[in-house]
């Protein structure tokens, strides 16, 4: 066995000694204690029987987990009539919480110790059913608690006197704390949860976890938080699952992340890796969990086809760039948030977070072009949430690019809404975002917090590469390349008539269905007043409207006969001598311009060029410029 456990929880009481109050006795081997040398027995009839003892005065009333192993041998009344309770106490109020019964089986280990269960409650959410054995419980103060112990309620007498419930170990966990499992060490003999299940109804080791058990070959009951990896190692630990099933069950219990999974490795170790192949990880409804595959010091965390079902706290995926979650199923989950690791492939579907929240969360500046690739967003019914958050990290200007994904229709199609179920949630109040869409299916609306957004569907690439006109040929970074429309075929303007005034140095244009995007250039000609001449980047107003910078002293109205024309490129060559523009053209779009360097040694002689950028292809020319030195 590879896998081994620490165990975070606070130990109350290992009830291996009978110093109890309520107790019949100490039994050492029948029945089998679950751990260590003893378990404390009652003769428990009809009556409600109930044994406690006192620990070092503790503060539950945030929330946790009170872990108690329990034995009831014969007929058990229901859980409603208080079968099997837990007790807690604070001196002057105690009472006996209803946690399991005939009805209501509590946690087993069906190879283990016979009749043995692991029973939990959460203070902070308690059982709806009670007993009160003194006080009352209105008064409880679960700030100080000073008592626990169980109580049984049998519906047949107990056999000549004998004990027939018995008591074993209790622990504490607060929220977030649990048991952490450690892998392997060589990738050969990597930790599983089969190994945990075992560990954890190992008497021998005098374990009796209460975390983890087996169901069936491959799936895996777990009640309580469970991490994976040992922060404070430096051997190599590795862990590796494939078909299995992680089902953490149903035990009356819902506050905030009192199930939490996580991954987590070691900053001494050298590797600290984790594979998941075809696993399911699966939470009730009525339960809360998190599953945080983020931890620190991860060399690698790989989900492959997984299921994630049921964690309406969050999922944290890895930010580890070569990392694969890919072709995974979220199911009912609350957000899953994106930290640079490959989600391609993926599904998302019957979103549980609150309305206006996103599905998924991308709030890294990394462009996710590669990453989140071919997903698929299926809408809750009835429910105002988004498929995609772009949040508050991201610089300004970015230029995201998503691929092959599918919105379905039920997300709202509309463009700077405010209903909260567009596509899209930008949540930056300044600055610029452009996501370009290719191949990307269903509704695209967006609602932003202020920052401007462009949504450039099905974006096309025109390339110009410029280099010298020698063999073999080198590039010219630095060229100034001016494309703009060359007739009135294409989706651009060309020489259309429009009207200018300027206040404060902002020109605004009246151009009637213009259809220049947000962001991009066009070029004025024909105005008398020749500050309004010129190319300029232009902020879309409406269809019909669009400003763009002069100076302040320019003559307002604009006379003479201005026009129009919209601009593809308009800037210099980088490096690679490389200049691109990229976006959605409705149709094919001719264009004409120049291609020039005579700002500074090298010279070359300018070049016209003329061709049509394929709205569907795009186009990329390849100019040679002649020297003039």
């Amino acid at each position: 066995m590879t896998t081994t456990f620490t165990d975070q929880r606070a130990l109350l009481d290992d009830a291996d000694t009978d110093d109890w109050t309520g107790t019949d006795g100490l039994d050492t081997s029948a029945p089998t204690p679950v751990e260590a040398s003893g378990c404390l027995g009652l003769v428990v009839s009809t009556e409600t029987q109930e044994a406690y003892d006192t620990i070092t005065s503790d503060d539950w009333s945030a929330g946790g987990t009170f872990f108690a192993w329990g034995r009831a041998y014969g007929a058990m009344d229901t859980l409603s009539a208080g079968g099997i309770q837990m007790i807690i106490g604070d001196g002057t109020n105690r009472e006996g919480y209803h946690v399991g019964g005939s009805d209501v089986t509590g946690f087993r280990h069906f190879d283990g110790p016979v009749e043995w269960a692991c029973f939990v409650m959460d203070p902070a959410n308690k059982p709806a059913s009670s007993t009160n054995f003194a006080g009352s419980e209105a008064s409880l103060d679960e700030s100080a608690v000073t008592q626990v112990g169980m109580a049984f309620k049998t519906l047949a007498k107990s056999v000549g006197g004998s004990r027939n419930c018995h008591i074993d170990i209790m622990r504490w966990a607060d929220i977030g704390v649990g048991v952490t499992f450690t892998g392997g060490t060589t990738s050969g003999a990597a930790g599983s949860m089969s190994e945990a299940a075992v560990l954890d109804r190992a008497i021998t080791t005098l374990a009796a976890l209460g975390i983890v058990h087996e169901l069936a070959s491959g799936v895996f009951g777990i009640q309580g938080n469970i991490i994976l990896g040992d922060s404070t190692s430096s051997s190599d630990q590795y862990w590796e699952e494939s078909n299995a099933t992680y089902a953490w069950e149903d035990r009356g219990l819902s506050t905030d992340n009192y199930y939490r999974f996580a991954l987590i490795g070691s900053s001494t170790a050298t590797n600290c890796e984790f594979s998941f192949t075809a696993c399911t990880f699966v939470v009730p409804s009525t339960a809360s969990a998190s599953f945080d595959g983020n931890g620190a010091d991860i060399t690698v965390a790989n989900l492959l086809g997984c299921t994630l079902i049921g964690f309406d706290q969050g999922i944290e995926t890895s930010d580890d760039t070569g990392d694969d979650w890919t072709n995974c199923s979220y199911i009912a989950n609350a957000s899953v948030t994106t930290n640079g690791c490959d989600l391609s492939g993926s599904s998302l579907s019957q979103y549980v977070g609150a309305a206006n929240t996103s599905m998924l969360i991308h709030n890294i500046d990394v462009d996710p072009n590669g990453k989140l690739d071919n997903l698929t967003f299926t809408k809750t019914s009835g429910t105002a949430h988004h498929a995609i958050e772009f949040g508050t990290a991201i610089s300004d200007a970015a230029d995201f690019t998503l691929t092959g994904c599918d919105f379905g229709t039920d997300f709202s199609a509309t463009e700077d809404g405010s209903v909260g179920d567009e596509t899209f949630h930008f949540k930056d109040t300044t600055g610029s975002i452009t996501l370009n869409l290719v191949g990307c299916s269903g509704n695209k609306g967006y609602r932003t917090e202020g920052v401007t957004v462009t949504i450039v569907d099905a974006p096309v690439t025109t390339q110009i590469t410029v280099t010298d006109a020698e063999t073999p040929p080198v590039a010219i970074s630095g060229a100034r390349v001016f494309l703009e429309a060359s007739d009135g075929t294409g989706p651009l303007p060309y020489q259309e008539s429009v009207s200018i005034t300027q206040t404060a140095g902002t020109a605004t244009v009246t151009h009637t269905a213009h259809g220049i995007p947000d962001g991009t250039n066009v070029v004025i000609r024909g105005a008398t007043q020749n500050g309004y001449n010129k190319v300029g980047i232009i902020t879309v107003n409406n269809a019909n409207e669009y400003t763009y910078a002069v100076d302040s002293g320019t003559v307002s109205p604009a006379t003479g006969s201005p026009v129009a024309s919209g601009v593809l490129i308009s800037g210099t060559t980088n490096g690679s001598g490389i200049i691109t523009d990229v976006r959605t053209l409705a149709s094919d779009q001719p264009f004409t311009g120049t291609v020039r360097k005579s700002s500074g040694s090298p010279y070359y002689q300018p070049s016209r060029i003329n061709d049509t950028t394929d709205s569907v292809n795009g186009k990329s020319v390849i100019v040679a410029l002649l020297s003039d030195e």
